[in-house]
């Protein structure tokens, strides 16, 4: 996911770092992983290895090219919500290997750069949605998005403001209440003075 080449050294490092012969742990590996997805996979030479970029396709590596737009043309818009809905977890959310600590420590970092492309990404489709006036569609995602990152009261803003659009008033409360309570309870603060604003103001 990185898209960028690995020494064999490093794999061994990564994976088997208590093992004398983690090289040899390397090798069996790779030859597993050309097994199930080809000879073609790496572009290998003797050190190091580099996964093939039109090999596989790869979602964070999307999240992480749609999220550098400033925005995104119509067309587009299809595809990459097709995309985000898939991907509804975090990265390689439940997956852990055991006593490999190198590794929980890439993939901490890892789960954090792809959470905040994906953000983007979602940011990018509301935008869109908004634009083409289908304030239906862009609730739901902007739903999505508060489940990614529930104290961004950026976004519940956003929310209530779709919700007034289509003259919802009650989903408005609902929504404040929502973030009212969520900040209580996980952070024991109140909303700020621009999420209070836009309520009383709607």
């Amino acid at each position: 996911v990185e898209n960028k080449p690995i020494s064999r050294e490093a794999l061994g490092i990564m994976f088997w770092p208590d093992s004398a012969d983690s090289q040899q742990q390397v090798r069996i590996a790779l030859s597993d992983i050309r097994k199930q997805l080809g000879n073609q996979i790496f572009i290998e030479q003797r050190n190091p290895i580099w996964v093939k970029s039109n090999a596989i396709s790869v979602d964070v590596l999307q999240f992480h090219k749609i999220g550098t737009a400033s925005e995104i043309i119509d067309a587009e818009l299809t595809e990459i919500t097709e995309l985000i809905d898939v991907a509804n977890d975090c990265f390689l959310s439940g997956f852990t290997l055991r006593g490999c600590p190198n590794f929980d420590a890439w993939l901490q970092l890892e789960e954090q750069v792809a959470l905040r492309d994906l953000q983007r990404c979602y940011r990018l489709v509301i935008r869109s949605l908004e634009r083409n006036s289908r304030i239906e569609e862009a609730i739901t995602y902007t739903r999505q998005l508060i489940h990614l990152d529930p104290y961004n009261e950026e976004h519940y803003r956003l929310l209530m403001q779709f919700h007034a659009q289509n003259r919802e008033l009650h989903q408005v409360e609902t929504v404040h209440q929502w973030v009212k309570q969520t900040l209580e309870n996980e952070l024991g603060v109140d909303p700020d003075q621009k999420t209070q604003a836009l309520y009383l103001q709607i």
